[in-house]
């Protein structure tokens, strides 16, 4: 019957025949987007809750700090004369991409939300993606400057648990 049809079909998102909560959750995503994606304050605080994730978890070197800034420089600039290959002699790039398939790389939850929520605005909002050239090649890992910067002690925390043997299934 067509009763149950439709119930059926609210039942996946009840939410949906609300337009004006729908139009307030849009409206909210963007505000989260403007007071976060564009400030850099935002994104030191994440990196330095990164940072502070990494001491409650035993790594407490900031060299790891500097290793994972040139891990992830390394993969940006790859002809560069200083530029690492490897990372534990497995090469930059499927190091980098098994962090990111482990869910160590990328964008948060909080911008993954936002995104899926505003249809992939923020996609506009990003810096530009270009294969192959520098910051377009980092940014395969996050939208943004700040996503990269917070990714940073996310690169270390693993370098330095990896540094002290733990295994890379517990790692992430």
């Amino acid at each position: 019957p067509a009763e149950i049809k439709k119930g059926l079909e609210l039942s996946g998102d009840p939410l949906k025949q609300f337009r004006l909560i729908r139009g307030y959750d849009k409206t909210a995503g963007m505000m989260k987007l403007l007071f976060t994606r564009f400030f850099t304050d935002y994104h030191a605080r994440n990196f330095w809750s990164g940072y502070h994730n990494m001491v409650l978890d035993g790594v407490w070197n900031p060299q790891y700090i500097f290793k994972a800034g040139h891990v992830l420089m390394s993969y940006m600039f790859p002809g560069a004369k200083w530029a690492a290959k490897t990372v534990d002699g497995v090469p930059i790039d499927d190091y980098l991409h098994g962090l990111k398939r482990e869910g160590v790389l990328g964008t948060g939850q909080v911008s993954g939300e936002i995104d899926e929520l505003l249809g992939g605005i923020t996609n506009e909002l990003g810096m530009p993606k270009a294969p192959g050239a520098g910051l377009g090649r980092v940014l395969e890992f996050s939208k943004t400057a700040g996503e990269f910067m917070e990714n940073v002690p996310r690169v270390a925390h693993t370098l330095g648990l990896q540094a002290q043997k733990v295994p890379m299934s517990e790692v992430s």
